[in-house]
């Protein structure tokens, strides 16, 4: 179950400054299902953060068009620009800067929640051969349906302009080719299943965050 996110009473109190030096804080947010993933992934997974919809939501969470005397784009904007972004092995660096530390944490831990709302699959690429076996199966299953139609047809079981017949056929050829569709559209409904499961197992995600501390300067 993911952590809500609340701001921890951790954060210090202090709110003095560094002469033309901001305060620094980072929050690194757990990746999971990171493994296997490129660094290009990764990157633009963490670069959700500083995307329209996530700075609108850290802005409109802290107030910042109030707080900053600012409209919305422009404090948006400003956000983005104290906001910064890295990858450390396979963890989210998220580091916000003000001239307040208890400021800078709040920024950056609230990024990390705002990260946590999104999820993004692996590329198609991932479930090539998934996804071709599918697709293979799906073509069996049109096969065998055209099959089983034109069985019935030739049976003269169903009346021109039904959609189904007015008794079973007694035929053993429309028995096994029933048999055989039906089967095979269990079969695709199976993978289909497969495919989806598999896609969500492998979302990448924020799995869980370090919450940033107040106090560090650079």
């Amino acid at each position: 179950m993911k952590r809500s996110c609340l701001l921890f009473a951790i954060l210090a109190l202090g709110s003095q400054t560094v002469f033309g030096e901001p305060f620094k804080a980072t929050a690194t947010v757990k990746l999971e299902n990171a493994a296997g993933q490129d660094e290009a992934a990764l990157r633009d997974f963490l670069e959700l953060a500083k995307k329209p919809k996530a700075l609108e939501e850290i802005t409109a969470r802290l107030a910042l068009t109030t707080a900053w005397e600012l409209e919305p784009e422009e404090a948006s904007a400003r956000l983005a620009s104290v906001l910064e972004l890295s990858l450390r092995g396979k963890d989210g660096k998220i580091t916000a800067s003000d001239e307040s530390p208890v400021m800078a944490a709040i920024m950056a831990n609230t990024a990390a929640c705002v990260l946590q709302q999104f999820e993004v699959a692996r590329p198609a690429a991932h479930f090539e051969e998934l996804d071709k076996t599918i697709a293979e199966q799906t073509g069996a299953v049109a096969d065998k349906r055209k099959l089983l139609a034109q069985i019935i047809r030739q049976s003269a079981i169903v009346p021109q302009g039904s959609q189904t017949p007015t008794e079973d056929p007694s035929g053993a050829g429309y028995v096994n080719a029933k048999d055989d569709f039906e089967s095979a559209e269990t079969l695709l409904k199976q993978l289909k299943s497969k495919r989806a499961e598999a896609e969500s197992e492998s979302m990448l995600r924020v799995h869980h965050v370090i919450w940033a501390k107040a106090g560090e300067k650079r």
